[in-house]
């Protein structure tokens, strides 16, 4: 078998980066051995950062231990860590002492923040200076730092401490005096970012005031990296799809498995354990239409309407969950102002009520087997479209409030909870309306 790591064939042609590392992902086995045999080392470093974590796993297995350690080192610190920080704690472990003093030091720093704040999301590849250097100075340095770093345009100033006091433009360096210093030309201040923060915070921050990078600060504000926009939109993917399967009752991938490479087991695993407690909250449906067997056998046409009143209910509360949870995405809704998403649901859901309950009193008016249930029904929907809406509502904004991700209160959780309670609703309102 060749190794993978020698370059035995012709070199690819200059194909971009992401266009071969999504070629390479597709390919089985074989075929990415042949494919990265054609590589040169540096075309090999910028493909295997675009990578995903499964098909990066896939192609070090093929690649010698040694080597592949050549090929982190020259890889971007972010990269890097998120790349290990995802491997066997023994592979792990054996890459890390094959890396240099610098670079394990670089690893290590970035590995003990927390994988969900922004320390963990952070480069250590930007470009800071000196405040007392002078503008000259100041572009030498950028000039000899620029080849290793993420981006030069904007430029941090610290002090001798490595304290964040401001940025400066590289074009302002450029044109600026050659002795004037970098302190009196930089703009003072600006905005950082606590490397324990959520890195849901660094994606908000960038997108807001339309950052190139943030700078990430420990608590005594001393620079530790950037987050550059790229990283921050990657994020920004990745949490719409854990949102997405969260919604849809489906535990997310941690390492973002493509679909035609997950295993059946896992596909199992991270359904069964959602699908298996809906069911059993979907049992108190069975009791509650059990406890109600008199009055359904009284008047059968009662349980015509049955999936008209569950199928409302569901949809109203998941329309409203939808809403609350892109609210609390974008922070313009807080756990705090529960009392106001109250008031304004409140008036929403009695407002939709009143118009589906007309709306279905009428057919069931027009309906000669229907007729005596339609102020039943009618009755039923302004009550649970109202229950619906403000448990699609308020559901998000609880689980917020207890640090749980509030895209749980998706459409399985939402219309399975209002399925059941929507049937209380119904039938107890069926009930007090036959009795009285």
């Amino acid at each position: 078998m060749p190794d993978p790591d020698e370059p035995t064939k012709p070199a690819a042609p200059r194909e971009n980066p992401a266009d071969l590392a999504e070629l390479l992902s597709e390919l089985e086995d074989e075929e990415i051995r042949e494919r990265w045999t054609r590589l040169d080392p540096r075309q090999r470093v910028a493909v295997f950062e675009y990578l995903d974590q499964d098909a990066r796993e896939r192609l070090a297995a093929m690649i010698p231990k040694e080597r592949l350690a050549e090929l982190l080192e020259h890889m971007c610190s972010d990269d890097r860590a998120a790349f290990l920080r995802h491997l066997p704690e023994a592979l792990r472990t054996e890459l890390i002492t094959l890396l240099s003093p610098r670079e394990q030091r670089d690893v290590l720093g970035l590995m003990r923040f927390p994988e969900e704040s922004a320390g963990a999301l952070m480069s250590t590849e930007y470009a800071a200076l000196d405040a007392d250097l002078g503008a000259a100075a100041a572009v030498d340095e950028l000039r000899r730092s620029a080849p290793s770093r993420e981006t030069i345009y904007t430029v941090y100033v610290v002090d001798r401490e490595r304290r964040l006091l401001g940025t400066v433009s590289l074009l302002k360096l450029v044109t600026a005096d050659p002795d004037e210093r970098v302190r009196d030309l930089m703009s003072p201040g600006g905005i950082s970012i606590p490397a324990l923060a959520e890195q849901e915070e660094v994606a908000r921050v960038i997108a807001k005031y339309d950052l190139t990078a943030v700078p990430i600060v420990d608590e005594r504000g001393r620079l530790l990296g950037i987050v550059t926009h790229d990283d921050a939109l990657d994020l920004v993917m990745r949490i719409r799809d854990e949102a997405a399967a969260l919604a849809s009752g489906i535990e997310p991938d941690p390492v973002d498995t493509p679909y035609s490479r997950t295993s059946i087991r896992l596909l199992f695993k991270r359904r069964v354990s959602w699908l298996l407690g809906l069911m059993l909250l979907a049992l108190v449906s069975a009791t509650v239409v059990s406890f109600f067997r008199d009055t359904l056998t009284a008047v059968v046409a009662l349980a015509f309407f049955i999936p008209v009143v569950t199928g409302t209910g569901g949809n109203t509360g998941t329309q409203s969950a939808t809403l609350i949870i892109r609210a609390l995405g974008t922070e313009d809704v807080s756990p705090s102002d529960w009392a106001r998403v109250f008031a304004k649901e409140l008036v929403v859901g009695a407002v939709l009520g009143a118009a589906l309950a007309v709306t279905i009193a009428v057919i069931g008016l027009a309906w000669p087997s229907a007729r005596g249930v339609a102020p039943i029904v009618g009755a039923t929907m302004v009550a649970l479209v109202l229950w619906a809406n403000l448990v699609g509502a308020l559901l998000p904004i609880l689980l917020r409030r207890m640090g749980i991700d509030p895209a749980i209160a998706g459409a399985p959780l939402v219309s399975t909870v209002v399925d059941a309670t929507g049937l209380i609703i119904y039938l107890g309102v069926a009930k007090l309306w036959l009795d009285g």
